[in-house]
């Protein structure tokens, strides 16, 4: 079949949804639309169309044989480019003769009123049950509202996400959803296999995080909207980060604690717009909070004078700015523990890498630091950005390490070794090294970035 910028998927499990595939593709190109299908003797099957030719077949060539959530894609160039929804089926059967609808494949961090507003126009709407994110009942004042629902939103984009909408098999009028038991697992949101769990610490990188974003919300984040371009708001909270690390050098703070402050700046813009809200006085607040959180003692005034010494090149403050920034930095304190809604307990990748890294000193033939440095630097580079609001802990920790060996020429221990299984780590370090341009990387590493 000749080259096509659109291509056929299959072999993944059902539980994957679009915002999955669009994480496992992005690094191909520019993707225009995903459409998701499912075939009764085939199982499920999706078409990916790409902006370009180049970006299909570069999916073809890197992405067949891959894995994705446990499953082994088959990918493949196809002639159609998208075709068309499905039609509704024409005959419908008694279970189809109910008000109440289900909806699956939808976007995380959705409230009922979001459902509410989405549906709004098919009908009158009673009640909405959500009991999880993948398990959302809404019925309608009527039978006809419900098929409605069907027809119009069935394939509609809801936020990052193209959601299901059926009619539900629930008796007629029962309100509560089904037993948990009864109901699919939700899909997983970030590229975590279902296998045992490594020695690395996984409560706080919890693949359910609620501050783990898809690909397509990093790239329409407040800023954007406000009209900063990606690649500026990218060089901001880079920038914004180094500030962060610097400021904690004054203090001699430990990396736990600039590590947690950069995470709370990351999150924060993933929320507020870098035009509104000044960033070298939201990294100094979430440098302070971070101290209190990790049991650091340092005082207000002393972050009030470095910061601006930072700032303004090293000038002595006067009293005026140092009483105005001060009173800045509380008010700020207090917009950061309600932006966070009080959680201040973040991953620390460090810790995860500094496991893997005891593990494989074991297994090769070179010094712990040797390995360790270079991949902290992968590390640092990811939390200065939103990569690190894209994976857990435990993929950020497996793929510095994993670039680390590749850049050490351990290309036959990397094929070996079981350290990585626990995460899919040809998508982790493909997307790691996307955050470099190719010809900064060692000839090593430009190789694995094709």
């Amino acid at each position: 079949m000749l080259e096509s910028a659109s291509v056929y998927v299959r072999g993944y499990p059902s539980t994957v949804t679009e915002v999955d595939l669009r994480r496992h593709f992005q690094g191909c190109g520019a993707i225009s639309r995903i459409d998701l299908r499912a075939d009764v003797g085939n199982g499920p099957f999706a078409y990916v169309d790409f902006d370009t030719v180049a970006a299909g077949k570069e999916a073809v060539v890197f992405k067949h044989n891959s894995f994705l959530h446990d499953g082994r894609l088959f990918v493949s160039y196809t002639e159609n480019r998208m075709p068309p929804p499905l039609p509704p089926p024409a005959a419908r059967s008694s279970d189809d003769d109910t008000n109440v609808v289900y909806v699956q494949q939808n976007p995380r961090h959705t409230t009922i009123d979001d459902f509410r507003a989405h549906f709004a126009d098919c009908g009158t709407i009673e009640h909405i049950s959500m009991r999880q994110p993948d398990a959302v009942f809404i019925e309608f004042a009527d039978v006809a509202a419900a098929r409605e629902a069907v027809r119009r939103k069935d394939g509609s984009m809801m936020q990052e996400s193209r959601i299901r909408v059926r009619m539900s098999h629930k008796a007629k009028g029962r309100t509560t959803p089904p037993p948990p038991s009864s109901l699919p697992s939700p899909p997983p949101m970030v590229t975590i296999m279902q296998s045992p769990p490594t020695e690395t610490p996984t409560v706080a990188g919890d693949p359910r995080s609620p501050w783990l974003f898809s690909y397509e919300k990093t790239l329409t984040t407040p800023s954007y909207l406000a009209g900063i371009p990606s690649d500026l708001e990218a060089d901001l909270r880079q920038t914004t980060s180094w500030y962060i690390e610097d400021l904690g050098k004054k203090f001699n703070l430990p990396l736990i604690a600039v590590v947690t402050a950069q995470t709370y700046m990351n999150r924060f813009y993933m929320l507020h717009a870098f035009s509104t809200h000044d960033r070298f006085l939201v990294g100094a607040a979430a440098l302070f909070l971070s101290a209190k959180t990790n049991e650091c003692v340092i005082k207000l005034t002393d972050v009030a004078e470095k910061s601006l010494g930072l700032v303004d090149g090293g000038k002595s403050p006067t009293a005026g700015d140092l009483d105005l920034v001060k009173t800045k930095l509380r008010q700020y304190e207090v917009v950061l523990l309600n932006t966070l809604s009080y959680d201040v307990v973040v991953p620390q990748p460090f810790l995860a890498l500094a496991a893997l890294v005891d593990r494989a000193a074991l297994e090769v033939d070179l010094p712990r630091s040797t390995i360790l440095v270079v991949a902290e630097v992968f590390l640092k580079d990811a939390v200065a950005g939103t990569l690190a609001l894209q994976l857990t802990m435990d993929e950020l920790a497996a793929g510095a390490l994993y670039l680390s060996c590749l850049a050490h020429s351990l290309d036959g221990w990397l094929r070996e070794t079981t350290l990585f299984a626990h995460v899919h780590i040809d998508t982790v370090s493909h997307l790691l090294l996307g955050l470099y341009p190719k010809s900064r990387l060692p000839a090593k590493l430009q190789a694995a970035a094709k």
